[in-house]
């Protein structure tokens, strides 16, 4: 088959597929990650004690609600209390889940590319345009896979403070972050103790004193008591995996098709 015949012909596979399977698989992934509709609860648990159980509600980029008992040995005197989202106060009481944003962000462009890849078909130089924008599919389901696998330090403990205001009856001496790690929405809890200025205490057991052990948050110096971290399996967001998963198998197969035929 003559090489301007093949590139056609891949040319035209690679349109029908980014204009239809491709597109779909986006809008499918946007809707499951960026819709609120009602929300979607998630079982908040620790395995091995009494230490979290509860409720969270994931809506679309949001924790939208939050019922939690926790449990920990340094903070109320080791008694069980329960935190909520505050939704009698005068605050936006949801808690944004940056990752959802900033992945959803990654998949608009996406779609936005896929829905005009193949306009201009007509270009001198369209074998190489499609193989440009193929690769810029590829690199926008990448970051969002890449964003729901890990998140970004700068917006956890220490880096960022808990904002307080959002909940009910939660003590200073407790941080609270929520994100994502492999697609599974993470309740990550901490109990701190602040140290004064001069870092005094002493821990008896390791010979030190606490400030050998303290860390910035929040303008001061803290320790950190204990720590309980929960996975919560969120059925949509590991679909939303799955998927990204196989498209970006299929942009790797289409880029490397034009590859190959470009290099004739």
């Amino acid at each position: 088959m003559p090489i301007e015949q093949e590139l056609e012909w891949l040319l035209g596979e690679a349109s029908e597929e980014v204009t239809t399977s491709i597109t779909e698989g986006l809008e499918e992934c946007l809707g499951r990650l960026c819709e609120k509709h009602s929300g979607f609860k998630l079982v908040v648990s620790s395995n091995n004690s009494e230490g979290i159980k509860g409720v969270i509600t994931r809506a679309g980029t949001v924790i939208q609600d939050a019922d939690i008992l926790l449990k920990l040995h340094s903070v109320n005197k080791g008694h069980p209390f329960t935190v909520k989202l505050d939704h009698n106060s005068e605050e936006n009481v949801e808690i944004p889940l940056t990752q959802v944003v900033d992945a959803g962000n990654f998949l608009s462009e996406a779609l936005q590319i896929a829905t005009t890849a193949f306009d201009d078909m007509t270009h001198p130089h369209k074998g190489e345009m499609a193989r440009v924008r193929i690769s810029e599919l590829l690199s926008y389901v990448r970051s969002a896979i890449e964003t729901l696998k890990e998140p970004n330090s700068a917006a956890l403990f220490p880096l960022q403070p808990t904002n307080t205001k959002l909940f009910t009856d939660l003590p200073s001496d407790v941080a609270i972050d929520f994100y994502l790690k492999d697609s599974t929405v993470i309740t990550d809890v901490r109990a701190i103790e602040y140290l004064d200025a001069s870092g005094s205490g002493f821990n008896a057991l390791l010979g030190r004193r606490r400030s050998d052990h303290a860390i910035p948050y929040n303008g001061r110096r803290v320790i950190v008591h204990e720590r309980l971290r929960v996975e919560s399996q969120d059925p949509n967001l590991i679909s939303v995996a799955v998927k990204l998963n196989t498209l970006e198998t299929h942009l790797e197969v289409l880029k490397r098709k034009l590859d190959v035929v470009l290099a004739l």
